[in-house]
């Protein structure tokens, strides 16, 4: 696991493996600057993703600047390809989920589920094609914790032109975290 998107940072981490299969993650990072997203990032090979279901905002994702429209509740989506303005087969599978208390993704080889035990934790599943004239910012890997999301441009303004909603999240100095996997088949 590494820390995404973070010049000035220290990542300072402890994995705890429990007789009962869980991955507990204990993290501690710097971020001194302010960042389009930060958090934790891990590869999880797109192909193998199947399905998303979690406890959270929903029934979409949502970008720093596009909150509003979301309901807690449980939520489960098919993770599929859109293309926008081609497909409208809504919702979209991949992107930023704001508020999980738990998610679990069906892959080919079996699930995994994620338990953040902070609030205000957000999840980021796949990188999705937003259309070549919409800007944004997605980080490296597949499957994201993370603690600041990106804002969305239009097809006229990048996002930084669109508000303070839409500014890079501030600088948080010392973000720490706890998030437990289990490996389910």
């Amino acid at each position: 696991c590494v820390v995404i998107d973070s010049a000035n940072s220290s990542l300072q981490f402890t994995w705890t493996i429990h007789p009962d299969g869980r991955l507990n993650l204990a993290y501690r990072y710097q971020l001194d600057q302010a960042a389009p997203f930060h958090g934790l990032t891990f590869d999880l090979p797109e192909k193998e993703i199947r399905q998303l279901e979690w406890l959270g905002q929903g029934p979409r994702r949502v970008w720093r600047n596009r909150m509003r429209g979301t309901r807690f509740g449980r939520f489960e989506i098919p993770f599929k390809t859109l293309t926008p303005g081609q497909q409208f087969d809504y919702p979209h599978a991949r992107g930023y989920f704001a508020g999980f208390h738990q998610a679990t993704i069906a892959t080919s080889s079996g699930r995994i589920e994620i338990t953040p035990h902070q609030e205000s934790t957000s999840l980021r599943l796949g990188t999705n094609n937003e259309g070549e004239r919409i800007r944004t910012y997605w980080p490296e890997g597949d499957l994201s914790i993370l603690h600041g999301i990106p804002a969305i441009g239009t097809k006229f303004k990048p996002p930084e032109a669109l508000g303070p909603q839409s500014q890079f999240n501030p600088a948080p100095g010392i973000v720490e975290g706890k998030v437990t996997f289990r490996i389910l088949p």
